[in-house]
């Protein structure tokens, strides 16, 4: 991780600096990907964070503001791959720095990761607000079950996971909780596309915890594992080698390159 940062488009070294620059007061924030020494999907991440800043009363910088300070940290740190946390706040401050990343491993994407329910409820889904309770105890489960993500249900209601979004695959179709249950994945959208691209069908339905039975194949959607197959929730097993959660994987890298 970089010790410097953009504050308020200037650039300024992180440490030493209050936290009044970053996270003071109601914060929302967006993380990007950086590949090849450029912001992947920039410009969809940051509709995303003005959708956000709607939904909370709050004002983003200008765009092309936001996109110079990106190139500014990244030609002063040189570094070409990572994530990026845009953080703005109502108090009219914004920051942008590197935030450590963990990518999933290889043999993670060759044989799926395992995950488990988390009974939760997003307030306001649809606005990428921190909070930082949830966020630690949902950090505590994972940490407790040794599992790669936990997948918030309520009532039975499946959402999200809490840090991605959830797909599963019957028939060659694709199924995912609806769009309001959900913080909008920015890879979900991408993902989506991809799917309705291959002449693939997209349900955006409501799923039970007891449905997934009926599933051959699940998978995880974020900004970091792109596409990463579940093999399992809980007691329940997924094919991760599912011919058409392949072909979702092989086309986000190649749209993911371009």
């Amino acid at each position: 991780m970089s010790d410097l940062c953009i504050i308020n488009g200037k650039l300024k070294q992180l440490s030493g600096l209050s936290d009044n620059h970053i996270i003071s007061g109601h914060s929302i924030y967006e993380v990007l990907r950086i590949v090849d020494g450029k912001p992947a999907f920039f410009n969809a991440h940051i509709n995303r964070l003005i959708r956000s800043a709607a939904l909370t009363g709050m004002q983003v910088p200008n765009t092309q503001k936001i996109h110079d300070g990106i190139i500014l940290l990244i030609e002063n740190t040189e570094k070409k791959v990572g994530n990026i946390e845009i953080t703005v706040n109502n108090l009219n401050s914004w920051c942008i720095k590197y935030i450590p990343h963990s990518y999933p491993s290889d043999l993670q994407y060759k044989n799926g990761v395992t995950c488990m329910f988390y009974s939760a409820l997003r307030e306001n889904p649809n606005a990428k607000v921190k909070r930082i309770k949830l966020r630690e105890s949902v950090g505590d489960f994972i940490k407790t079950n040794n599992i790669y993500e936990a997948i918030y249900e309520q009532n039975g209601d499946i959402s999200e996971g809490s840090k991605s979004n959830i797909f599963f695959i019957r028939n060659n179709q694709f199924f995912t909780p609806p769009a309001e249950m959900v913080l909008e994945g920015i890879t979900r959208q991408i993902v989506i596309e991809i799917i309705k691209e291959a002449g693939f069908t997209i349900n955006e339905i409501n799923i039970n915890v007891k449905d997934i039975v009926n599933f051959e194949a699940s998978f995880l959607t974020g900004t970091s594992p792109g596409i990463l197959p579940i093999s399992s929730i809980g007691n329940q097993k997924f094919d991760v080698n599912n011919p058409s959660l392949r072909l979702a994987m092989k086309k986000y890298e190649q749209k993911l390159a371009q």
